[in-house]
Parts: structure tokens; C-alpha cells; sequence
């Protein structure tokens, strides 16, 4: 499913938990834990992102559009969708990053 889908897709995150739970059903302890660990990074980087942008659009919302703190939190951003491997958006946001800061 990897090879499809992006390692950080939502829907795998679902397949890995699905999948340790039936190993966990089999006694394979170690190999449940490793697909649920696999699961729990995956939810907290969705997480991560949906906190960022709140916070984005709270400070687009009270910050003038060259405010410094905007800055840092489209650099954040940016790093934590190329993470995500969301190229695009990534750099989207560090090009408004190198736009207040230049």
C-alpha cells in the first residue's frame, strides 16, 4: 500500500491500525505495536497540521501581513507539509515566509 499511497496518507493509518489489531488477535505482540506505532505518527502529524493551520488563520486574522510571527508560523507550516510530502503547498508557504522576511 506504501507504494501507492504517500507513507503519511490518512488511509493508511487506518490499514495499519486494522492490521495490528489481527496481529495483536494472533499473539504477534511486537508486530501490532510496530503497525500502531506506524499509525500514531501518522495521527499526529494530521494533528500537528490541523493545530498549525488554526493557528495561521487566527494570526492572518489579528497580524498585519508582514508581521514577523507570520513569518515563523508559514515556515513551520511549510516544513510540516513538506514533510507530508505536500510539496506544492510547502513551498507556497515558504515563499510567503521569504516575502515578509525580505
Amino acid at each position: 500500500m506504501e507504494k501507492v499511497l504517500n507513507s503519511d496518507h490518512p488511509d493508511l493509518a487506518t490499514i495499519y491500525n486494522n492490521l495490528g489489531s489481527l496481529y495483536k488477535n494472533l499473539n504477534e505482540k511486537k508486530k501490532a505495536l510496530e503497525l500502531y506505532e506506524k499509525c500514531k505518527n501518522i495521527n499526529e502529524k494530521k494533528k500537528a497540521l490541523e493545530l498549525y493551520e488554526k493557528c495561521k488563520n487566527i494570526r492572518e486574522k489579528v497580524l498585519n501581513s508582514d508581521h514577523p510571527d507570520l513569518a515563523r508560523i508559514y515556515n513551520n507550516l511549510g516544513n510540516l507539509y513538506e514533510n507530508l510530502n505536500e510539496k506544492k503547498k510547502a513551498l507556497e508557504l515558504h515563499e510567503k515566509c521569504k516575502n515578509i522576511l525580505e
